[in-house]
């Protein structure tokens, strides 16, 4: 037999149930196949259907979510051949394909547990057993060899070694011995993650040769920091096996960059829908996996799970699949590249922005491209505006003098910041227009020097200071409440707020104000303060 690398699975039109006739195709030519999707998509059963499907064809063994992690302190020795039976087919004298349903998943192939720690260790003791006694005969026969070849236990212990530098462990004498920090103890006392890892290891490096591994879950109990580089190890050992991952975490997806991936999209009872995870330009495949699970519009904000824009956004935007991915340009990236792939085509994907220092131009352009952006210079001023900081002010008791005490802190901070603001300010237009006279497809040397030739020998940056300037002036001299949101750059104006107008203390890092807007946003989903940021947020469509 050869490394096999074709596989049949369930077609993903999802019309035609499994037994049928026809229900099936052949993906050639890949190295490993991850198949993705949400809990309860079906991936325990389809993991069963490829099983069935080629296990008359190639040696295929099924590592099942559902597994027993009791691992036995110690294991009687038995023949080879009847404990590799035991553990392929759970009997010892064998059987056919066909009846390894009963035999080994006492008739719940999907659901059952699978409960074979036993019968993987005595399997890999007897194995040790057999390498032991060949070498032994080896010499007996006058055909020494310099060296006695691995068993599947030298392999574990040597990879043990490396995805757990600082543990040791040892197969001696029917027992599993691990050590940590001079400490020993049986295997039986290990933790869920090294009981895990213990498992897929033995279970890899005992597989007969050109076998099929099929592992349902391999995220179980495995830290991210070991999981990758356990199964890094796993498969250069066994290059002979084609791996097979069924998996809800899309981002172990992306840590297996040779293989192909399937998205998993749902059981409908007779098949199953599934497509293909392309590489979509502009676009983490993880993050492809994710939102082809997503039947809501995407919108992508600035920053992360646990920050004020994503808090804000989803009180807002109930029906939209609110995404963080960071900075400003990942948002403008991930809109273009969603509305522009054939793959997510069923996805309206808006974005928005922080105003920051961007000229009237530039929001028009991003609004055509479907990016919104705000009208305060940082998310954080929105919690200054007039109409949420009067409701947050009644929440937290006070009275509405707080509003103009307020306004009177932003005019003086700008003041005094009015040079700093300002010099932002032109370093910012500086940069864009310079970049304006650049190719992000200029590749080559005489590609930049026909850039740097075109370069105006002046580009105005008296114009751009006094441009400047007069902004931060108007909104100071005219008392422009709004326009000084609008270009008051300072992650820390609300803190001022926080603490000079409204005396609240710091939470952690946070200012009392932000911290309070942040607490109620978590537990009040609908709100005076939430209709108040409404007022504030472009109109999406549903």
């Amino acid at each position: 037999m050869a490394r096999p690398n074709e596989i049949k699975i369930p077609k993903g039109d999802g019309s035609t149930a499994p037994d049928s006739v026809g229900s099936f195709e052949t993906l050639s030519d890949i190295e490993s196949l991850v198949i993705v999707g949400a809990n309860g998509s079906g991936k325990s059963r389809f993991g069963y259907a490829i099983e069935k499907a080629n296990r008359n064809h190639c040696r295929i063994q099924r590592i099942a979510a559902q597994r027993a992690l009791e691992v036995p302190e110690s294991v009687t020795p038995t023949v080879s051949e009847n404990a590799l039976n035991e553990w392929y087919y759970g009997r010892k004298d064998g059987s056919n394909e066909d009846l390894r349903d009963r035999t080994r998943w006492n008739q719940k192939p999907v659901t059952g547990l699978l409960n074979d720690y036993e019968r993987l260790m005595r399997l890999v003791f007897a194995k040790t057993h057999d390498r032991n006694h060949e070498f032994t005969r080896s010499h007996l026969d006058g055909n020494p060899l310099d060296k006695p070849p691995e068993s599947p236990s030298d392999i574990v212990e040597r990879v043990w070694s490396m995805v757990f530098p600082h543990r040791k462990l040892v197969f001696d004498s029917g027992k599993v011995l691990a050590s940590d920090k001079g400490r020993d103890y049986n295997a039986a006392e290990m933790s869920d993650g090294e009981r895990v890892a213990l498992y897929l290891m033995a279970s890899a490096f005992v597989a007969p040769t050109d076998s099929v591994i099929v592992i349902d879950e391999p995220e179980i109990h495995l830290h991210r920091a070991i999981r990758d580089t356990l199964f890094d190890y796993i498969e250069a050992e066994r290059a002979d096996c084609l791996f097979i991952y069924l998996t809800h975490d899309v981002d172990f997806a992306t840590t297996r960059p040779v293989s192909k991936k399937l998205w998993l999209k749902e059981f409908t009872g007779n098949g199953w829908h599934w497509e293909e995870l392309e590489e979509t330009e502009g676009l983490p495949v993880a993050l492809v996996a994710e939102l082809l699970g997503s039947r809501r519009p995407v919108l992508f904000v600035e920053g992360d799970n646990n920050s004020l824009d994503y808090l804000i956004y989803s009180a807002v935007y109930p029906g939209r699949y609110v995404v963080s991915v960071g900075s400003c340009e990942r948002v403008i990236q991930f809109t273009k590249a969603i509305n522009n792939s054939p793959q997510l085509h069923h996805l309206s994907a808006v974005g928005i922005v922080d105003r920051d220092r961007r000229p009237d131009d530039e929001v028009q352009v991003l609004v055509e491209r479907g990016v919104h952006v705000l009208e305060v210079a940082e998310v954080e001023n929105l919690i200054l505006t007039p109409g949420v900081l009067i409701e947050v002010a009644k929440k937290l008791g006070f009275d509405e003098e707080k509003i103009s005490e307020t306004q009177d802190l932003v005019f003086q901070r700008l003041e005094a910041e009015k040079e700093k603001q300002i010099g932002e300010r032109a370093l910012h237009s500086t940069r864009i227009k310079l970049l304006s006279y650049f190719d992000e497809k200029a590749s080559s040397e005489s590609d930049l020097n026909e850039i740097v030739g075109n370069l105006p020998s002046d580009i105005g940056i008296q114009d751009i200071l006094r441009e400047s300037r007069e902004a931060i002036e108007t909104a100071i001299s005219n008392r422009d409440y709004g326009l000084a949101l609008r270009i008051f750059n300072s992650k820390g104006l609300s803190s001022h707020a926080s603490h000079s107008v409204f005396g609240l203390a710091k939470i952690g890092r946070e200012d009392g104000l932000t911290n309070f807007v942040r607490r109620h946003l978590h537990s009040n989903k609908e709100s005076e303060i939430v209709d108040a940021f409404k007022n504030l947020l472009p109109a999406l469509a549903p």
